[in-house]
């Protein structure tokens, strides 16, 4: 959690993850502002199918979920949740088409370009695309936190359980607050 190598990446808080989302929004712009004050990076991802019907064709993730159930590139759904505190400065990857945060986007090349080896994640669906992305991430050989109470998703089995995998044998698993006061931060009450 070092600031110096860390990196804050913050997984598709979008309306169509509704609570899920919502609900992390408080928590994670506290934690990205802190990021911003002890120097770490912070980028966000916005995932979506310029066309999902005809993505079905092309991406197993429009066929798993349905063109219906996707998300539309620049519909409402699309939309990061209200709350986030986006800042100038942050980096916001809206190219995401499928569960891992790093297939076909620019997230390897920000995380070089800033020489970053650690990647802290936060965001929606935990046992999805969170969870997929940090294994991404270990693979590439990128130190991985991943945040217990900063990530979320419809069935708190399905939370646990990636937790419990992902604390095996990919990632740290930490807190909000942990991080925050990693950071220099004034960890929350």
């Amino acid at each position: 959690m070092d600031p110096s190598t860390a990196a804050l990446v913050l997984i598709d808080l979008q309306a169509h993850f509704g609570a899920a989302a919502t609900g992390l929004a408080p928590r994670l712009a506290r934690l990205a502002a802190a990021a911003r004050a002890a120097g770490v990076p912070v980028t966000w991802t916005q995932h979506g199918h310029p066309d999902p019907a005809a993505d079905a064709s092309t991406s197993n993730l429009v066929r798993w979920w349905g063109p219906e159930n996707s998300i539309a590139v620049g519909s409402p759904a699309w939309a990061l949740v209200p709350g986030l505190g986006v800042e100038e400065g942050d980096a916001i990857l809206d190219e995401k088409r499928t569960y891992d945060a790093f297939h076909g986007t620019r997230l390897a090349g920000l995380l070089a370009e800033r020489a970053r080896s650690a990647v802290v994640i936060g965001g929606v669906m935990t046992e999805l695309c969170c969870e997929t992305t940090a294994r991404a991430a270990f693979v590439r050989g990128l130190d991985v936190v991943f945040l217990s109470d900063g990530t979320a998703t419809d069935d708190p089995a399905h939370h646990r359980a990636s937790l419990a995998a992902l604390g095996f044998g990919f990632a740290t698993i930490a807190s909000c607050a942990e991080v925050e006061a990693a950071w220099g931060g004034k960890a929350p009450r």
